[in-house]
């Protein structure tokens, strides 16, 4: 499973707000594992859920500083045995993983607050 950030413009109609992505930002998308992202919305300071959306301009401001004192060496991949033989793999994150996605992040929010857009995953 994974969660995709994306550029989105909010629109409401009588049944409520609907978010629609904009397909002419599709460049600027990142995709990222669920657990990744959650990882990703800890270092944002923005509760983890599978579905949302923010002000664009908010979002790249949390994106800019995310990193700041933060740990970026990498995870190191771990398997684990449970009982009855079920095994967990861990895969790890590369070292600069974070850096990578925050700037990836911070290059999406940057296009859509141009816009007067959202940014939005699910």
């Amino acid at each position: 499973m994974s969660i995709t950030f994306y550029a989105a413009r909010e629109t409401e109609d009588a049944e409520g707000r609907i978010i629609n992505m904009v397909r002419d930002l599709e460049a600027f998308e990142v995709n990222v594992s669920n657990s990744n992202a959650f990882a990703l919305f800890d270092r944002l300071g923005i509760e983890a859920d599978y579905c949302g959306s923010m002000a664009a301009g908010d979002f790249l401001g949390r994106a800019m500083v995310a990193n700041v004192g933060r740990f970026d060496d990498g995870i190191e991949s771990a398997t684990d045995v449970g009982e009855g033989g079920a095994t967990f793999i861990d895969c790890g994150l590369r070292s600069g993983y974070f850096e990578d996605r925050m700037s990836s992040l911070a290059n999406l929010a940057s296009a859509a607050a141009t816009r007067g857009l959202l940014v939005a995953w699910a």
